[in-house]
């Protein structure tokens, strides 16, 4: 969904009533079921929002509060690498043994720089592949041991509780709640441009809500059964390159958008009325626009090989933010219904593919997908370094911060619709559900880290966000005004948007 909306044709915007007096009203819900928009483009007839005062300036402060973010992030936790010789083995306590003399019992299962790597010793003396015990009962050496599993789930609750983990829970809070926020506002400004020079959009409707879920389920069990049975490298590369050549577009793109953000034209709009700024909106000159493209194409192209080549976590974090920034960035959800839709929808999926897969397909379908595929479809966030010489991640899937994200880009627009009409003076709608947000990553890290198990953060996230934004609403009055918001889109593109999507759905 996300890469193919790309493509789309411009939404355009439907005529809306006139406005109503710039001034402040009591939020009783007696207003009325319509939301009131700004004024008309005279040209076309559709409604218009203006873009709020000092969002461009916020922007610019965001975006470099996400690569400060990144950048202090990545230093902390590559100061952690150190050296560990290709026969030793660093047990945690930071003691070095010889590879040769690792105990399972006592250490676990095999690591990968043992010769027995997904292997352990069976009781009468044979090596056997660990995949090959399904049922058990799991001796040592087996990642199902009971007495292992007890000892872990020990150890990841105290190291929740050290500096190192506690680094990458906070790592995890901000990345994704800094590039949700940041993605959220910029969809704002995105709503808010002359619709002359609008870029395109896609609008979700609530069909298409209800089969979002569907088509994540058969392409997670997809990719699932590609490694199970087909456990192949040229099949593995082939599922990462797709994956790492959609991130690539996310990075493109984000960049040529930017240097659209930061060009002098948008400095000078700032000033202009709307209808002034729409006029005097004339595109690029031809050589920018080829030197902004080749520039954009050698920065994809080198960070996408650079992963390939590397697979360093930082630049897989930066590949999976970009593309979470342009999916919510591009795509709108039709109405406050859809995105409940959608979040209930996804709760569902989350949970099953989670909790409940594993007595049906034999393994956890989410984590087997997410540690089998080395690609940017979630953030890895270093806890801790040692073992064979390599870090020990965190994760949080891609999905976790695009979805409640395109939830909370519905609300921004919704905080600038109020703000035009003099009813707000702030994105209110989209601070709460920001703090919503990060409570139910705090939960997700707490009751993983409790039970030493890989949990869905949509699970959490989404209770969190409706709960949240229906007591603002109801607090303020404005759940009925909410209820009827619609993200506008013009009738042709309507059509054939939903004629791409059908036609879509009958060839996945």
């Amino acid at each position: 969904y996300g890469c193919r909306t790309l493509a789309m044709p411009t939404a355009s915007r439907t005529s809306s009533p006139k406005p109503k007096p710039q001034k402040e009203e009591p939020h009783d819900g007696s207003r009325g079921q319509g939301v009131q928009l700004a004024e008309k483009d005279k040209a076309t007839g559709r409604s218009k929002v203006p873009r709020p005062p000092g969002l461009q300036s916020t922007l610019l402060l965001l975006y470099g509060i996400l690569a400060v973010s990144v950048l202090v992030f990545g230093v902390i936790a590559e100061s952690m690498r150190h050296q560990i010789s290709s026969h030793q083995f660093q047990r945690r306590d930071g003691s070095l043994i010889n590879i040769s003399a690792f105990d399972p019992i006592e250490l676990g299962p095999f690591p990968r720089c043992h010769d027995h790597f997904g292997e352990h010793l069976s009781s009468n003396g044979t090596w056997v592949k660990n995949s090959e015990v399904a049922d058990g009962p799991f001796p040592p050496g087996h990642p199902q041991n009971p007495q292992w599993i007890e000892k872990v789930s020990k150890h990841l609750l105290d190291e929740g509780f050290t500096l190192k983990g506690f680094q990458a829970s906070l790592h995890m809070l901000v990345l994704a709640s800094v590039c949700m926020f940041t993605a959220s506002k910029h969809s704002v400004w995105t709503f808010t441009e002359p619709i002359a020079t609008s870029p395109a959009a896609f609008v979700l409707e609530q069909e298409d809500a209800y089969w979002l879920p569907v088509l994540g389920s058969g392409s997670l069990l997809g990719m699932f059964l590609v490694l199970k049975y087909l456990s192949i490298d040229w099949v593995k590369t082939l599922l990462q390159l797709c994956i790492v050549g959609s991130c690539t577009v996310g990075v493109t793109e984000n960049f040529e958008e930017f240097c659209k953000f930061i060009s002098p034209n948008q400095e000078n709009s700032k000033s202009m009325s709307s209808e002034a700024s729409e006029k005097s909106a004339q595109p690029t000159s031809p050589s920018s626009n080829v030197r902004t493209t080749i520039l954009k194409c050698i920065i994809g192209l080198g960070l996408a090989v650079a992963y390939v080549t590397t697979k360093h976590w930082i630049l897989n974090n930066i590949m999976g933010l970009s593309f979470c920034l342009l999916g919510i960035r591009h795509i709108n959800l039709s109405n406050f219904r859809t995105g409940v839709v959608l979040l209930a929808g996804l709760f569902v999926y989350d949970v099953f593919w989670v909790f409940f897969s594993k007595p049906l397909f034999g393994s956890n379908v989410m984590v087997s997908v997410a540690k089998g595929i080395e690609a940017p479809m979630k953030l890895m966030l270093p806890r801790d370094f040692g073992g064979c010489g390599d870090f020990k991640f965190s994760m949080l899937g891609l999905g976790d911060i695009a979805v409640p994200g395109l939830f909370c880009a519905l609300l921004a627009k919704w905080d600038a619709v109020k703000m035009a009409e003099g009813s707000s003076h702030g994105f209110t709608y989209l601070n709460i559900i920001l703090l919503m947000y990060i409570l139910s990553l705090v939960t997700t890290i707490a009751v993983m880290v409790v039970f030493n198990h890989a949990q869905p953060a949509l699970l959490y996230i989404c209770p969190y966000l409706l709960i949240g934004s229906v007591a603002v609403a109801f607090r303020r009055g404005e759940l009925s005004e909410l209820l009827a918001f619609s993200v506008p889109q013009g009738e042709e593109s309507s059509k054939k948007a939903s004629g791409e999507v059908d036609s879509h759905k009958k060839s996945t």
